[in-house]
């Protein structure tokens, strides 16, 4: 499923729509979305890069970015664990904010 979210064409709409499914994914499957933090974050950047994005894909993009972050950190995540899961999903976002993207990671299965 996140194979095919991140390598969905969509656009407008259809593409916030696609982009949501990044936030039950994360709900359903709680910590085992770690080793997908780096594709999803990528997706994420990927779509906002767009031309084009729109209010309704930014919205959906930063429910996704809390999401990641409110279901893969729990109660038994060690600190130095979380500080990482937090580093992984903002860190990229906030260099592509800044206009300074660092490499993206290849559309490959992600495996851990």
């Amino acid at each position: 499923m996140i194979l095919q979210v991140a390598e969905s064409r969509e656009s407008g709409g259809s593409r916030s729509y696609a982009i949501s499914l990044y936030e039950e994914v994360a709900r359903v499957h709680g910590k085992l979305i770690i080793p997908h933090i780096p594709r999803v974050t990528s997706s994420l950047i990927r779509s906002l890069s767009g031309s084009g994005s729109s209010p309704q894909l930014q919205q959906a993009c930063a429910k996704v970015a809390a999401a990641l972050a409110q279901h893969s950190i729990d109660a038994t995540t060690s600190p130095a664990e979380a500080e990482n899961i937090i580093h992984e999903i903002c860190d990229p976002l906030a260099d592509a904010l800044a206009g300074t993207p660092k490499k993206i990671p290849p559309k490959t299965p992600y495996s851990s």
